[in-house]
């Protein structure tokens, strides 16, 4: 028998302790298991999750445009109390791309990349306030980004221990096209990859902040979309296009056209396991936002 994941959600409310399982199995790639790894390492340390939170486009989601604007702008209101000025702009409803854009580069810059925040001499100065302030921007804007976007729901470990390498086989695991429920690789990194600067067309990007995905963790996001195999193929069209019109950024980091290396979509390493309708299933995470806990079942 394969391997299972069991995830419980609990629900957000204080009126209801209810609960609600998605069951998945394990994929028979190498990638799988080495996650697989990642993920009993995480339980036994007791599963301290980042945010139990990190829900997006379900039902009766609290983060209305309203609320994350709203929240947005508080971080930046500490991020500028303590430094004047730092951030120029604001987050508006209907903001503009470009906007999230900015934010995310102020992000990059003031936070530092993947693991160097120690040699961040703005972060490492900064109050413990502003710190997390800086850290929660990033989440905040792609809670922006993807209103409106398909359900997912993310896991992160918090104080997470460091990141494996990708071995070169587990580059071809990696694809645009998306199984519908799929528990997938989580992006572990500080920056933007191919498709991310593609997407956003993002102007403000720095170079060593193009960051194609080389590593895993536990980290693992669940995604629920509705496309066609003919969107996926567009999409992917699209993005080599724009590989061609910048392809001097790409090559001046190392990077030919069809590099595998470029790693376009996600690496899934469960699939979902469910009688229910899709319907149902969203419905019931909609009033179940909160992870409690993740198993491994064998």
């Amino acid at each position: 028998m394969a391997t299972r994941i069991k995830i419980t959600l609990g629900s957000t409310t204080q009126e209801s302790n209810s609960t609600y399982n998605i069951w998945f199995e394990l994929l028979p790639t190498d990638i799988a298991n080495k996650w697989l790894i990642e993920l009993q390492e995480f339980i036994d340390h007791g599963q301290h999750f980042d945010d139990r939170e990190r829900f997006y486009n379900f039902p009766y989601s609290k983060y209305t445009e309203e609320y994350v604007v709203d929240h947005l702008n508080k971080l930046i209101g500490i991020i500028n109390q303590y430094s004047p000025n730092l951030v120029t702009k604001s987050a508006t409803l209907g903001m503009p791309q470009d906007t999230l854009n900015y934010l995310h580069h102020i992000f990059e810059v003031y936070h530092g990349l993947y693991d160097q925040q120690h040699s961040n001499e703005f972060f490492s100065k900064a109050p413990t306030s502003v710190q997390k302030a800086l850290g929660d921007l990033n989440i905040w804007i792609h809670r922006y980004e993807t209103l409106g976007g398909i359900p997912r729901f993310v896991g992160t470990w918090y104080g997470k221990p460091s990141r494996k390498k990708l071995a070169e086989s587990d580059f071809h695991e990696f694809s645009l096209i998306e199984n519908w429920g799929d528990l997938k690789i989580n992006y572990c990194e500080v920056g933007k990859n191919l498709f991310d600067i593609y997407h956003d067309n993002d102007t403000y990007i720095d170079p060593v902040a193009f960051k194609p995905l080389q590593y895993y963790s536990v980290d693992f996001t669940v995604r629920f979309p509705t496309s066609s195999t003919e969107y996926y193929t567009e999409v992917e069209n699209e993005v080599w296009k724009y590989y061609d019109a910048h392809s001097e950024f790409f090559e001046s980091r190392g990077y030919k056209k069809y590099d595998p290396k470029l790693a376009l979509g996600w690496i899934p390493v469960a699939r979902i396991i469910t009688a229910e309708s899709k319907e149902a299933v969203i419905e019931c995470i909609g009033r179940h936002q909160r992870i409690q806990s993740i198993e491994i079942i064998k």
